[in-house]
């Protein structure tokens, strides 16, 4: 059949495709800030490891765990030395069968990405903390952070929506060109 209304009752069963689907496209990929420790990463420049504490990753619309109580280490003496960044990967393989999915997370000089989308079969990675040895308070997070009640964009807001407790039509211009008033 090509043609499948999925809901809870009485259809075909929803599969862990369709969960990461609504979720990848409902929020995207990002470090949920408010749960556990908000997976924040530390560097040690004296034994030259990254701490990461535990937190929720969205990626490919999976969440990759870091469970409360726990933190993940990274060694990167090997890493250390020379310039340029050293990144954290996230990588995904997702299978066929998505019970056969894997996660990882690892440090690397490379800063390369999957381009594809992360909800198809393959493997894909997302870099999710990078710093520079030489100047460690130089700390970024690529894959950005997602607070609650905080749209990361606005493009499928309604324009009869609201954002807060404001109609969308108080904040934004009718042509959407700019907004009629900004605190930030």
């Amino acid at each position: 059949m090509a043609l499948v209304l999925k809901r809870k009752n009485n259809s075909d069963e929803i599969t862990a495709f369709d969960d990461a689907a609504l979720i990848y496209s409902s929020i995207g990929d990002g470090i949920l800030e408010k749960v556990f420790n908000g997976m924040t990463c530390s560097v040690n420049s004296s034994t030259k490891k990254i701490t990461i504490s535990s937190g929720v990753l969205l990626f490919g619309g999976r969440m990759v765990v870091i469970e409360s109580g726990t933190t993940y280490e990274l060694d990167v003496t090997s890493l250390w030395s020379g310039s340029g960044q050293i990144s954290v990967i996230c990588e995904t393989t997702i299978a066929e069968d998505d019970e056969d999915s894997s996660v990882t997370i690892y440090a690397s000089r490379s800063t390369s990405e999957t381009t594809a989308s992360p909800l198809l079969v393959g493997t894909h990675r997302k870099k999710i903390f990078q710093f520079y040895p030489s100047n460690i308070s130089n700390q970024s997070y690529p894959c950005g952070k997602i607070s609650p009640g905080v749209a990361k964009s606005a493009l499928n807001i309604s324009k009869d929506g609201m954002i807060g407790s404001v109609k969308f039509t108080d904040i934004f211009l009718d042509n959407l060109s700019g907004v009629r008033y900004a605190r930030e």
